[in-house]
């Protein structure tokens, strides 16, 4: 059985593209009423933008992602429901895929579900409705497909547009036309080609390209109706009407380059034709022109074999070309023709033509003499022709006039039924809210009361609080008090200490100043004057101790230098206990405040020989690495206690204990020293050395 020939979809097993042309021509063409300001029309970026993203047909991604770019530029709503209709177009013609066409068909629906009662979009919703029946009937679910298709006249009804009622009568036609019902079918195309007279716009070239294509495949399906029917004379009647359509109309199938410069779209022509010369030449043959035919059916498969021509539709071609070979006993071209068929329905698998292979397969067998392999095609052929006529006899059995009854009661059954669930549901809710309110009321009267006996117990506790704030209050101000006192008295005590070391400082310096002295001796005496200079600083320290790490000289110095002036400082005092020093390390240069860090190193090499036995050695050592310079002074003497670790470097005064020749200590240094390390941007850490003793590392960044 052959279907409806339309293009550039598999025309014979659907033939929907006829009613998608159309109603994709009206959806880019059809004015909004007046009222509906957010509707714009989208002809004109349909004209230039969406032409200008065709050439990305082949990548998907990229398609829909240009597709979102151009429809996005619509209002809210009429976005969505542009771009949903464009990608399943793309499913339904580059993609031919039926599934995902519905899907996004019902995208457009739930789009339009609180909107279809609304006049302004009864056009849209006509549409996503005759959407989704096409969609049905491509997956062969045509009694849901009807039901639609009934939903969609009753809104197109509403409008009054006798554009959009053509647009229906192709699609009943199609409908008529698959239940094998070809007078009906035959009136509702001819009425679909009058109807676009008055749906014309000759400005819009997306339009014109889009009636001509419609328009030709409506006389061809017409001329389709009287084929079936046995009436050749108007069948060639109408097939040639649309040859000539064609040829008459040809400048309407334009397309737009890159430079959106109009230009025939000769594809789109060579299809048309090659689809209505293989319908015509079936009619030829029943009144005995089997040579014009013949010719017929050979350009048909030929123009439809190039490249993005209609391939889906070569097979039925083939098949009544195979049929002339062998009415004609031409069994040698008959086989060649079968051969490319069968080739032809393993890359467009198709049901019908490879019923139709199978049975002139096993003619052409029998014309060889393989009676065997003749007998096996036949008995597929007789399976798949009782398979396919039980379900064509489904699908004609059913009365459309009854089943549009039908189905609209049940749609309006199931719309009650919604309806019904919607307001059981409301109720559920107010009930819910009144029980939450309740709830909420005997809530807040329970809180209300709690929160009356907690103002109480509040009001209780600050009473108790603002009494303790009153009482450390006192205590602050007398810690206050302690500390000026303790303050004052550091002040007197560094006066009374800082005028005899100044003392000492100015004698030392006038002594310089003479030049009889030895080496040896004025030696001496550069070393009692900077002692006594650096004594001076630091009981000015000691009264400024929380200021003294902000105020400092920050200057590059060459660190081993100033640790080779603190050993030659310490030797006398290290050589009363037989101890040797070490300096270990190559040099480097930090920035900091001199005099505070030789303090520092000052403090910890007095602490390495005060707290180490005699005849010992104490080791300084430099190391740089990752632009850091660490100091370890490692002695060997009595470590630092478990008890001690954690107040080393408080100023407290607590770890403060007497070295190993009975020497005073008052547990302050290695507290100032930190401070100083850290205000100096530098880190200072002990660690108990293996076996005995003890080390101390201090780290700066090189300079």
């Amino acid at each position: 059985m052959t279907s409806l020939k339309t293009f550039p979809l598999n025309p014979r097993r659907f033939g929907s593209f006829l009613v998608l042309l159309a109603l994709v021509a009206a959806g880019v063409l059809y004015v909004f009423p007046e009222k509906n300001k957010k509707v714009v029309r989208t002809s004109e970026f349909l004209n230039f933008d969406f032409k200008k993203i065709s050439d990305l047909i082949d990548d998907s991604a990229r398609y829909f992602r240009a597709a979102d770019s151009i429809f996005s530029k619509l209002p809210k709503g009429q976005d969505l429901y542009e771009n949903y209709a464009c990608k399943r177009g793309y499913f339904l013609f580059i993609k031919r895929d039926p599934c995902k066409t519905l899907a996004y068909t019902d995208s457009m629906l739930n789009i339009l579900e609180d909107l279809k009662d609304d006049p302004a979009y009864y056009f849209w919703y006509s549409t996503a409705l005759t959407y989704k029946g096409d969609d049905l009937r491509a997956l062969n679910r045509h009694s849901e497909a009807l039901g639609f298709y009934f939903l969609a006249r009753e809104a197109i009804q509403k409008t009054g547009d006798s554009c959009l009622y053509g647009s229906y009568s192709a699609t009943l036609g199609m409908v008529a036309y698959e239940q094998k019902n070809y007078v009906d079918a035959g009136e509702y195309f001819k009425q679909a080609f009058n109807y676009p007279n008055y749906c014309e716009d000759r400005d819009n070239g997306n339009t014109t390209h889009m009636q001509f294509a419609r328009q030709q495949t409506i006389l061809d399906n017409i001329g389709l109706c009287y084929s079936k029917r046995g009436v050749s004379d108007s069948a060639l009647f109408y097939f040639d009407s649309a040859l000539n359509y064609i040829r008459n109309n040809y400048m309407m199938a334009s397309t737009f380059d890159d430079n959106y410069d109009r230009h025939i779209d000769t594809i789109l022509l060579a299809k048309a034709r090659g689809v209505i010369f293989g319908n015509k030449a079936v009619d030829l043959i029943k009144t005995k022109k089997t040579a014009e035919a013949e010719v017929l059916l050979k350009e048909s498969i030929r123009l439809n074999s190039l490249p993005f021509h209609a391939l889906e539709d070569v097979p039925y071609s083939q098949v009544k070309l195979a049929r002339l070979y062998l009415d004609q006993s031409r069994n040698k071209e008959a086989g060649s023709v079968l051969t490319a068929l069968k080739k032809g329905l393993d890359t467009f698998p198709n049901t019908e033509n490879l019923k139709n292979w199978n049975q002139l397969q096993a003619k052409y067998l029998a014309s060889t003499g393989d009676m065997a392999g003749a007998n096996e095609r036949l008995n597929r052929y007789l399976f798949m022709k009782d398979s396919i006529d039980s379900k064509t006899q489904r699908l004609t059995s059913s009365d459309i006039r009854k089943e549009f009854a039908h189905l609209k009661t049940e749609y309006q059954l199931h719309n009650l039924q919604k309806e019904d669930a919607l307001k059981k549901r409301y109720l559920l809710v107010a009930f819910a809210g009144i029980v939450l309110s309740t709830i909420i009321g005997l809530l807040i009267w329970r809180n209300y009361k709690q929160s009356r006996r907690n103002v109480d117990a509040l009001e209780a506790l600050n009473r108790q609080v603002r009494r303790k704030n009153i009482h450390l209050q006192n205590t602050l101000s007398s810690l206050e008090k302690s500390h000026e006192d303790n303050s004052r008295m550091m002040k007197i005590v560094a006066h009374d200490l800082r005028n005899p070391i100044g003392g000492i400082a100015g004698l030392s310096a006038i002594m310089l100043k003479e030049e009889n002295f030895p080496a040896a001796h004025r030696g001496m005496l550069e070393m009692i004057h900077k002692s006594s200079n650096h004594s001076i600083e630091l009981i000015q320290d000691l009264v400024h101790i929380h200021n003294s790490a902000m105020d400092r000289h920050n200057e590059p110095m060459e660190l081993r230098d100033l640790l080779s002036y603190c050993i030659e400082m310490l030797h006398l005092k290290s050589e009363e206990k037989n101890q040797r020093i070490f300096l270990v390390g190559s040099s480097a240069m930090v920035k900091g405040d001199r005099d505070k860090l030789w303090r520092v190193f000052n403090n910890l090499i007095s602490n390495a020989i005060k707290f180490s036995p005699n005849d010992t050695e104490i080791s300084v050592s430099l190391e740089v690495k990752d632009s850091v310079v660490t100091v370890s002074v490692q002695d060997q003497g009595i470590g630092v206690p478990e008890s001690l670790r954690d107040k080393m470097f408080m100023m407290s005064g607590e770890a403060k204990r007497r070295g190993t020749a009975g020497e005073p200590s008052f547990g302050l240094g290695l507290g100032i020293s930190k401070q100083i390390v850290e205000a100096n941007n530098g880190k200072i850490w002990y660690q108990n050395a293996t076996g005995q003793g003890a080390v101390f590392n201090v780290s700066f960044p090189l300079a």
